[in-house]
């Protein structure tokens, strides 16, 4: 089997590739920046070149995913890391799930769909799924004694300069609007605790009755008492109430900033 990776877009983080077996487009690749000095430390991707690859079945990496594709797939999905071998100046250059440069240090990360990253800088997506597709047809050819290499192409690189993303902090405003939220119910309880605080009405001073006016007689009806303003103690509930409901709506915004973010480190 025959792995191939032609690098096509570069930005000062980042690299992106197209990777092929044999000769079929499979899915994108994301890698450091090229540098034309000496290699920096998790800053700097691999050297073009023909590479074999194997199987690493020890390390972090490979406990952590054999963890969880044991779990998802059952055992023996996840055979051991794709391991480049005999990489000059690095080592265990993995290829393996992930979305940004940040989540490499060297190694190959790969990705379904490209895109960019909250920096403004180049990025894959849909990695799991990516990884999911191309991990059983190497590590099946592997496991059948078959040899599997990767040849990695520096094609002439556009230097793309990108957008940078929107700086908006949806995180920010979701817990600005518990606080907010929390605000509101907190006045609208001051506002209900101060009512039933308040001394009751004085008790009118009796005094002799007196004979009953005479009542004109109307053809009108009588209007019933306006129910406007509303009492200190309905305000209170409605701000209350209020103030429940933005809470519940920073929480829920909480949540789903906390699911994206787990998404983009799991990959």
């Amino acid at each position: 089997m025959r792995l191939r990776v032609d690098r096509f877009a570069a930005d000062t983080e980042a690299t992106l590739g197209r990777l092929y077996i044999d000769d079929a487009f499979e899915c994108f690749t994301l890698e450091d920046q090229g540098r034309d000095g000496a290699k920096v430390m998790g800053e700097t991707r691999i050297p073009a070149g023909e590479y074999e690859l194997k199987l690493r079945a020890e390390g972090g990496w490979h406990e952590r995913e054999g963890k969880r594709y044991d779990k998802k797939f059952g055992a023996n999905w996840h055979q051991g890391m794709l391991h480049l071998q005999n990489v000059p100046g690095f080592e265990y250059i993995l290829i393996h799930a992930g979305n940004t440069e940040k989540e490499t240090m060297g190694c190959l990360l790969v990705g379904a769909a490209t895109g960019v990253d909250k920096r403004g800088h180049h990025s894959v997506g849909a990695s799991r799924n990516a990884y999911e597709k191309l991990y059983p047809k190497v590590s099946k050819a592997l496991s059948a004694g078959e040899t599997v290499t990767i040849r990695i192409n520096d094609q002439p690189t556009v230097h793309v300069p990108v957008e940078p993303a929107p700086t908006e902090k949806p995180g920010a405003a979701a817990l600005g609007t518990v606080i907010a939220g929390a605000g509101a119910a907190g006045a609208g309880a001051l506002i209900l605790t101060d009512n039933e605080s308040a001394p009751p009405p004085e008790a009118p001073i009796e005094t002799a009755p007196s004979a009953p006016a005479p009542q004109e007689t109307s053809a009108s009806t009588a209007q019933p008492s306006a129910a406007w303003p509303p009492t200190q103690s309905t305000l209170g509930l409605v701000v209350a109430g209020i103030g429940v409901v933005v809470v519940l709506l920073g929480i829920y915004l909480l949540f789903v900033r906390f699911r994206a973010w787990r998404h983009r480190r799991r990959g």
